[in-house]
């Protein structure tokens, strides 16, 4: 059975893509930040839109893993937050492909995989949680990239 895993899948494919409550869609806010922008730090000590980008894709990955089995991964600062020493186009592609990926793996998931327990440093939370917290957490860093962008207009 798979209709709970089509229905984080859908809702991947709106945060993303669009047609979400939320608003505008991750790619199509993007897909309108210019390198110039993408690259600036208008505020001091916090991260670029490249920096959360390259952020959010990791973190994708690290979910994707999990959810497919893989142990819990614990990331070093560098690991968490890469450097944006690529290009804006290689960062954006990148976030695509981890997306991509995870929905690659639910596409083949079925729901009694969801409950999987997935034990971190502190804690356990199932890979229904996973999946639901990468979603949120690439939304909290859109509404993020989205007042970074505004600075400095």
């Amino acid at each position: 059975m798979r209709a709970e895993v089509d229905r984080i899948r859908d809702q991947l494919n709106r945060a993303f893509f669009g047609n979400s409550w939320h608003g505008d869609a991750i790619f199509d806010v993007l897909d309108t930040i210019p390198a110039t922008v993408a690259d600036r730090r208008p505020v001091e000590g916090a991260h670029t839109i490249h920096e959360i980008v390259l952020h959010t894709a990791v973190w994708l990955d690290v979910v994707s893993k999990r959810a497919g089995g893989a142990s819990f991964e614990s990331l070093t600062p560098d690991e968490d937050w890469p450097a944006a020493d690529g290009s804006w186009p290689d960062a954006l592609a990148e976030l695509r492909a981890a997306r991509d990926r995870l929905d690659a793996l639910l596409a083949e998931m079925d729901d009694a995989e969801l409950s999987r327990s997935i034990v971190g440093q502190r804690q356990s939370w199932s890979a229904y949680e996973d999946l639901h917290g990468t979603i949120q957490h690439a939304l909290y860093h859109a509404g993020q990239i989205v007042i970074l962008a505004k600075l400095g207009d």
